[in-house]
């Protein structure tokens, strides 16, 4: 299995243990996944995510400021680059365009109960759809 829980073709090998368990975090993991409401637990596993895989050096302390914002975003467009394409920059560069909306909303209705419009113009549904798949990643993440 992938790091996004996928089976990966031709069977993988077991990750190699970075040293980072759910125990050492002492982070349980975040509702955000099925509700979509982004509290203290989800901001500090993107915080924990976003230092760990993106060089984020804020504090972990589960207040989302503007790195922790941009760190979001690399978590997010990473995991849409992992379930296919078109490929978001933003992985790289933490800042969210047309395709990443259009990839937030395409996956958001094909895995995270997304209903709304594929027209890469993010509105308070799309945002939702956004949160619960940073969810997803960072509650697979460790």
């Amino acid at each position: 299995m992938d790091y996004s829980g996928c089976r990966i073709a031709g069977g993988g090998q077991q990750p190699l243990n970075t040293g980072v368990t759910p125990a050492s975090t002492g982070l349980a993991r975040t509702s955000t996944e099925s509700d979509g409401v982004p509290g203290p637990i989800y901001w500090k596993r993107i915080q924990t995510v976003g230092r760990r895989d993106f060089g984020y050096s804020g504090p972990i302390d589960g207040v989302p400021g503007p790195a922790t914002q941009e760190a979001r975003v690399k978590i997010t467009a990473r995991e849409l680059n992992r379930r296919g394409t078109p490929v978001t920059a933003a992985v790289a560069d933490g800042v969210p365009g047309p395709i990443y909306w259009q990839r937030v909303q395409t996956v958001g209705r094909q895995s995270f109960d997304y209903a709304g419009p594929i027209d890469s113009v993010p509105g308070s549904a799309t945002h939702v759809a956004e949160h619960k798949i940073a969810a997803y990643a960072v509650n697979r993440a460790f």
